[in-house]
Formats: C-alpha cells, structure tokens, sequence
C-alpha cells in the first residue's frame, strides 16, 4: 500500500477536527483524507478503525456523497486508471486529416442525444467503480495495518471480506497479503499466502523467488536454495533465479557453487547489470581481485553511471592498497550521493591509507554527522585523535562514551584495542572481561586477553585464554607472539 502525500491544511483542519471530535462529523473524502494522515503518522490501530467506520458507511448504502463531483475527482486522482499504449490524440496519428474527422463528426450527429445518454450511465458505472476500487483499497490497507499490529483475525476478516465481495482472484489477493507481509518483516505470514499461489501461472516465478527471499530472511538457506533449485530443474532459464540462488548461496559461505549460479545467468544473459556485479563481489571475497575488476570493467561499460560498481572497484583498491585509485572513485560518488555516510567513512579509511590524516579525520566526522547514532563512525573518529598525541583527551572522552551509549561488543572490543595500542592493557583487558562475560560467540576475544595478560606479565592466564580459543588460525597467528613473551 502507499501513503499519499499530506496537504498542510488537510492535517490542520482534519486532523485536529478528529482530535478533538472523533470522525462522526467528518464527511467521507474527509474520513479518506485522515486515514492517509494516519497511515503516514504509522497509526496503525487508528488506520483500522477509521477505515472499517468509512467501509460500513459504504455497505448501509449511505452513498451520497460518493457520487459527488468533489469526491470523485479525489477518486480520480487517487486511484491510477489504466493507460492504453493506442490512447493517442487523433492529429497525433494522422496529422493534416482534420476535415475528414470532422465530416465524421456531421455524419454522427443524430447519434449525440443517444451518446449523452449513454455517456451518463457511463458515468455512473465510472462512480460505482471508484467505489468498489475504494473499498478494496480501504479493505487491503486494513490488511496492511492488521499485518503490523499483529492482529491477524482482522487481516483474515477483511481478507474473507474482500474475497467475498470484490471479483478479485485468490491468487491476486494472496500474491499482494504476501508482499504486505514481506514488507512489514512478517515473513512467517508470508509464506502461507506464497505456498498457496506457487502453481498460479501470473504468479508462480515471483512467489518462488519470494518464498526464497523469506527462508533467507528466516536464516533458512537451505530451504530457500531447495525452493529455488526444484524450480530451476523445471526451468533451467530463468536467470533472475539463478542469481537469486547465487545469492543465497554466497551467503551460505558456497562462494564456489554461487560462482556456478552465476555463471549460468551470465550465459543466458551476458548484458544482466546484477550478475556481473554479483560476480565481482564473490571473486572479491575470495581474494582474486584482478578477476573482481575484469567483471566489474565489464559492468562499468554497460552502465558507466552505475555508482555501485564505482564503489565495489573502490573497495577492491583499497584491499589492493591503492587508496588514490579508490579516493578518486569514492569522490565521484559523494559528488552525486553527498548525503551517504558510509562513503565518507570508506573514504576517509582510503585517506587513512594515503597518509592525508587530515582529509580523513574530515571525512570521518562528515560520516558521523550523517549518522550521529552510528557508533562504528564515532569510533572511527576517536581513532584517528587517538593516534595524534595531542589529541588523546579528545579521543578518550570519544571512547569513554562509546562504552557508555553502546551496547554493541565489538565496539566495546575496538575501545579495548585502543587502550592497548595506548600502552593501557590493565584497562583493555578489564573491558574485554566484561565482553567475554555477557557475550560468549565474540570472535578472538581470548586472543585478545591472552595478548593482554602476557604484557602484563601473567603468562599462566595468557596461556589459559590461548587454550579456550576455538579458531586454529588465529591460535596460530599468535602462537609466535606468545611464545617469544614467554622466552623474554
């Protein structure tokens, strides 16, 4: 569903009417004029009830005001009607035959009075269908709101509502209960509707390809990558869902079998803009970046303007430590996207890597003030104070506020690592303690400890925190470290 756009003075008067009096005073474009103020405002109970007062004026027949010229240009521009490619005015068609149209119009003037006639029974089937339009876009928003407030017997009444009393088809109905679902995160939901219309021939590819889309959401890959191969297997070339299940699979960590997924979308279609960039970043995940940009080469010159493929080349030579390459990309992008936080903050690690301390600490607090409530920004600014000595009891009030505004344990465990790099490890370590005691799946925290616990020292404890390490790589990593600690 949509919220269509509120006039000023509609809040002030309507709004402020219903405020104060309820919606018995209010006239019908009135009542449909608060329920997109609601809808805007997300209240979703209020949408309901105020929708469900507007639809039992419609069923007593208390239609007066329905017919009206008022009401029915709302209607009219309210609800999109269908446009024909062949509508075009007829000089458009035939340029300089105007005499012949308008002896045409002669030879069809005893039929005007029979035309007006029909043009007004016209007019009352175009009223008659604004309102069936309104009560199936009041019954789907009721649906809509239901969906987000958890009411499912009321999602299921105006469903058996609308089936009941509309030409609506099931499959249709099912199809948009799914996507509302989808919309509002309740993607349990939307599976039952997508189950029952997966053999509707109109709706049967995008209902798969959805029911994948919310096993994903759900952490159910495998269910998703099983829904998308059992259909691939009855049509093996519909590439939107060989990239689909490359996705899927690039998520499950199957980098090798999402690369074949791709591959076989990119033969059907070696012009598809998402494959090649679906490509790129499997093969930038796996390290070979010299592949990542072949493809990604290949995508710049279908679409030059396509400003994510700028970004993933930018990432992929900041990886490859050519961080003038991936400033130059970052800059491209900021210029048309200069409201994007997350490319001031690549950028200023690009600027980071440059050495131009300045321009980065620049870029990390404009990543900041567009999103003030992002601590992983935040802590990125405190970073760089923290490496400039003069700068320390900036960068420490920075951290000492992350540990208080953030509940987050990797920003707790970046606070701890800046306190050990400042030659603090008892602190350091006192904060990964804390970590490790309300979170026990944080990656390497025992590593850290245990680095912790040899500078100070106390190699017993920084030989037990080794020991409960369960990742061998980074056990390895550090094995050395450890060892030399012990030696001196």
């Amino acid at each position: 569903m949509r919220s269509k756009k509120i006039n000023e003075l509609t809040e002030n008067e309507v709004y402020k009417r219903y405020l104060s009096d309820g919606v018995n005073n209010l006239s019908t474009k009135e009542l449909l004029e608060l329920i997109d103020i609601l809808y805007a405002l997300g209240k979703n109970s209020e949408v309901i009830d105020v929708a469900e007062y507007t639809l039992s004026l419609i069923d007593m027949g208390i239609d007066n005001d329905f017919i009206d010229e008022e009401l029915n240009e709302w209607l009219d521009n309210s609800f999109e009607k269908e446009e024909y490619d062949d509508a075009i005015p007829y000089d458009d068609i035939f340029p300089g035959e105007e005499l012949d149209y308008i002896e045409e119009q002669y030879n069809n003037k005893e039929k005007t009075q029979e035309d007006n006639e029909e043009g007004e029974e016209e007019e009352e089937d175009n009223a008659s269908d604004n309102i069936e339009t309104l009560r199936e876009y009041l019954l789907k928003l009721i649906i809509e709101s239901a969906l987000k407030e958890g009411d499912y017997d009321r999602v299921y009444n105006a469903k058996n509502l609308l089936l009941d009393t509309s030409d609506i088809r099931d499959a249709d109905l099912f199809n948009d209960i799914s996507l509302m679902a989808m919309s509002v995160g309740d993607y349990i939901f939307a599976i039952n509707y997508l189950k029952e219309i997966i053999n509707d021939p109109i709706h049967k590819v995008a209902a798969i390809n959805n029911l994948a889309v919310c096993h994903e959401a759900l952490g159910e890959l495998d269910k998703g990558i099983k829904v998308l191969q059992d259909y691939l297997d009855e049509d093996p070339y519909d590439n939107i869902s060989w990239i689909n299940l490359g996705n899927l699979f690039a998520r499950n960590d199957n980098f090798d079998e999402a690369l074949k997924s791709f591959d076989i979308a990119f033969a059907i279609d070696d012009t598809n803009m998402a494959c090649l960039k679906n490509i790129a970043k499997v093969y930038k995940v796996k390290g070979n970046l010299d592949k990542s940009l072949k493809y990604l080469d290949d995508a710049e010159k279908l679409d030059p303007n396509d400003y994510e493929v700028l970004i993933i080349k930018a990432e992929c030579y900041l990886i490859m430590n050519k961080p003038k390459k991936a400033i130059a990309l970052f800059n491209k992008v900021i210029k048309e996207f200069p409201d994007r936080p997350e490319i001031y903050h690549s950028l200023s690690v690009a600027y980071i890597l440059d050495n131009q301390v300045e321009k980065a600490y620049r870029a990390a607090v404009k990543s900041w003030e567009l999103a003030p409530d992002n601590h992983y920004f935040k802590s990125f600014v405190a970073k760089i104070l923290g490496e400039d000595k003069g700068m320390r009891t900036q960068a420490d009030k920075l951290y000492r506020e992350l540990l208080r505004d953030s509940d987050d344990p990797q920003i707790h465990m970046i606070v701890a690592q800046y306190y050990l790099n400042a030659n603090n490890p008892n602190k350091a370590l006192q904060i990964a303690l804390k970590v490790d005691e309300k979170h026990t799946d944080v990656r390497h925290v025992h590593i850290f400890m245990s680095r912790c616990y040899a500078i100070l020292g106390n190699l017993d404890e920084a030989q037990k925190e080794f020991d409960k390490e369960p990742d061998e790589q980074a056990k390895q990593e550090f094995y050395n470290t450890l060892n030399n600690a012990k030696s001196n």
